[in-house]
């Protein structure tokens, strides 16, 4: 199983549970989130000791559990985007997802 910066990953009688945790950003997706999303699904679609899977948000800065699930999309990394690389930051998304399904 692959280790993860942005998400935590507990498997235990059946049931996988994938937090995203980037308390600093209130579980905002970035790219960087968002591969290892990816990533994280695949591997745990090809376990057979997984049955079910609960994707929640992980605690915040303070320790408390299930404050934000995600907050939408971490602008501070789309500041700086043009509209072409908005267009082209888009499609590779929906090819990578595409391709791994």
């Amino acid at each position: 199983m692959s280790e993860f910066k942005n998400l935590t990953l507990d498997v235990a009688d059946q049931i996988a549970v994938l937090a995203i945790s980037r308390p600093a950003a209130l579980n905002a997706l970035n790219s960087e989130t968002l591969d290892e999303l990816n990533v994280a699904l695949t591997e745990i679609e090809a376990r057979d000791d997984v049955k079910v899977l609960i994707l929640t948000g992980g605690p915040d800065k303070k320790g408390n559990e299930f404050k934000s699930f995600v907050a939408g999309a971490d602008i501070s990394e789309m500041v700086n985007f043009t509209a072409p690389h908005r267009q082209e930051h888009s499609e590779s998304r929906l090819q990578s997802h595409s391709s791994s399904s």
